[in-house]
């Protein structure tokens, strides 16, 4: 008897707990940008060179947060990946891991996102591309892939046909190194910095001044080239020290979107 009473109360504890877990989320939804809360999903896939993909996946609407990282690990890989060994090694893929609300975007039409998106090299590993499915996604998958197989289906912007796309059971993510997130995001900035730097240092901006201020141009150029030097040994330091590769478990990068939007 005490036992059945004791097998009530807990049931009756994670029916409350569930209720307020749902209840939670609801509030959520109707909170603006939290909204994307409700219905998160994540998805992996082998996607070329793994810094265009991850910021084109980013834009299509469904999708809230993608990763770079790498997957796919050989039986033979015995340590975690780096850029390094991934690069002149044939054990891991570089992947994009995608969070997508599931409301606004279905898993079969990110499988066809990631087959207009990927930058793959079939005859590299590391740039292969892979759908990497769990046990959920592996029956859509399989199906998505072999009803494009049957109609011969080739990408429209480069005839890539869809033969050569592979499924496989997804196997552990790890995020690559910090400078690989939002690669082009951030050199676009440095790029056009550069630029302008080197601009200076050639003498291209004296003709906008007077010449009064011309007496100064040659420490002012000096200070332009100085300042692109620093930032190329930064650039090399950044790749040198940050090295912070990371295994992320299933779920672990939506933990991260909420733990941020606390």
């Amino acid at each position: 008897m005490q036992l059945r009473l004791l097998t009530l109360v807990a049931l009756q504890a994670a029916s409350n707990a569930f209720s307020f877990s749902a209840v939670r989320i609801i509030r959520r939804r109707s909170d603006g940008m939290k909204t994307f809360l409700s219905a998160k999903r994540e998805a992996t896939f082998g996607m070329g060179c793994f810094w265009e993909p991850s910021e084109s996946m980013l834009k299509k609407k469904g999708v809230v947060a993608t990763s770079a990282g790498y997957c796919g690990a050989s039986p033979t890989a015995k340590t975690p990946p780096d850029y390094g060994s991934v690069c002149y090694g044939r054990e891991w893929v570089e992947a994009v891991r995608v969070v997508y609300d599931d409301a606004q975007i279905s898993y079969n039409e990110l499988l066809e996102c990631f087959f207009e998106l990927h930058k793959s090299n079939p005859n590299s590993r590391q740039y292969d591309s892979i759908v990497f499915a769990d046990s959920d996604q592996m029956n859509d998958a399989e199906s998505w892939l072999t009803s494009g197989k049957e109609a011969r289906y080739k990408r429209k912007a480069d005839n890539y046909p869809i033969s050569l796309v592979k499924v496989e059971p997804i196997s552990p993510f790890y995020k690559a190194e910090d400078y690989h997130q939002r690669y082009w995001q951030k050199w676009r900035v440095r790029f056009a910095t550069i630029a302008l730097l080197l601009a200076g240092g050639s003498g291209f901006y004296d003709s906008f001044f007077p010449v009064q201020f011309l007496e100064n141009a040659i420490s002012i150029r000096g200070l332009c080239n100085a300042l692109v030097s620093a930032g190329c040994v930064g650039v090399l330091l950044e790749r040198l020290i940050a090295r912070n590769v990371m295994e992320l478990k299933p779920g672990d990068l939506i933990l991260s979107l909420e733990q941020n939007v606390k």
